[in-house]
């Protein structure tokens, strides 16, 4: 045995300690209270037997931060995991009819969140759902989805590409919270945007300048200062059914001064138009317009980079009529509506475009 103060090894169990004199009176206690036969198990196989509790939580631990670094893991090749797609706000309101024209309701327009990618539609449906969930006077529909400019969503504009959102917000380059759709119904767009996706194409009559002129002069009484005679008078009502047609909508006239000779004019003829050179051409234009009803219009919608379309698009119209004062608003190739009022600056500018555009057709090349 050892002593258990100095560790000095003792062959036999004494009293004392030869070394460091201490008592070993209590070892023989100690011995005492041992069952015989069954020895004291060490203190390295309890550790064995039963693992430490700092040990266990380690090794919890170390698992939780391996499962943690296996989640961020994207692999060896770099494969990022794809990235949950966000929803973007945009604005979606109401057109209704007004007069022969279409315009927004005021304070019915209300956010949307929805795809970026989403087509036209997904979105007329969601627009459709959203307005009426906080306007149950809204009728069932069907309706259309239409741009600020009244036109319908169908392609991005200045392309034909099927609509997305994305890139429509990448051509007009705004941001998503400035972006206004309208939602109406499809018979009121149908009566008052009524566009040129029929089956069948309007006549054109093709006439020269002379006729045309004479025809349409016939068309009008004019009350000159001096008075013709009795005589003059029956020769024009007896002259004057022949000519009783005037210039239709989609006649196109041509000029013929330089194929044709000077008409050659009675003596009777002469002096009739002799008579009739006072008229001024305010009076003339006075009388043209005589017919035309200022209180109606016909609604064109011109886009710049292509002014023959918006032109063929609005004669085609069924709600259009020659006798009605036109009404032009211009857009640009996004189909934003420029902004102004039309005095008639944007109408002449209109006609103007025209006649560049209808010097370019081939109508007037000849066969």
């Amino acid at each position: 045995m050892f002593c258990p103060f100095c560790g000095k090894h003792m062959s036999t169990l004494t009293r004392f300690c030869f070394t460091f004199g201490r008592c070993f009176e209590f070892l023989k206690d100690a011995d005492q209270t041992e069952t015989p036969g069954m020895s004291r198990p060490p203190d390295r196989a309890k550790q064995a037997e039963q693992p430490c509790p700092s040990y266990k939580r380690f090794m919890e631990y170390r698992n939780l931060k391996s499962n943690e670094r296996q989640s961020c893991n994207y692999g060896p090749k770099g494969r990022y995991k794809p990235k949950e797609r966000k929803q973007v706000q945009i604005n979606v309101g109401v057109m209704v009819p007004h007069g022969s024209d279409l315009k927004p309701l005021r304070g019915k327009t209300l956010p949307l969140f929805t795809d970026p990618d989403v087509a036209a539609p997904d979105l007329l449906k969601h627009a459709v759902e959203k307005i009426r969930t906080f306007n149950k006077d809204m009728p069932e529909g069907p309706y259309v989805l239409l741009y600020p400019d009244c036109s319908e969503v169908d392609y991005v504009p200045g392309s034909d590409r099927p609509f997305k959102l994305s890139e429509y917000k990448k051509e007009i380059g705004k941001a998503y919270a400035r972006i206004t759709f309208f939602i109406c119904l499809e018979k009121h767009y149908k009566r008052v945007d009524d566009t040129s996706d029929s089956d069948f194409d309007s006549e054109i009559v093709i006439t020269t300048r002379s006729t045309a002129e004479f025809n349409q002069a016939d068309s009008l009484v004019f009350e000159p200062q001096n008075q013709s005679t009795p005589k003059l008078k029956l020769e024009d009502e007896r002259d004057a059914p022949r000519h009783s047609s005037t210039i239709q909508p989609g006649q196109i006239t041509i000029s013929d001064d330089e194929d044709l000779d000077p008409p050659e004019t009675g003596p009777e003829n002469t002096s009739c138009y002799r008579e009739e050179t006072d008229i001024t051409l305010p009076d003339i234009v006075a009388n043209l317009s005589l017919p035309i009803d200022h209180k109606m219009v016909s609604r064109f919608n011109i886009s710049r980079a292509n002014v023959w379309d918006g032109a063929v698009r609005g004669f085609k119209r069924t709600t259009y009529s020659e006798t009605c004062d036109m009404l032009v608003k211009f857009t640009d190739d996004t189909g934003v509506l420029e902004e102004g009022l039309d005095t008639g600056g944007p109408r002449r500018e209109f006609l103007t475009l025209l006649m560049k555009h209808l010097k370019d057709r081939p109508i007037f090349d000849g066969p």
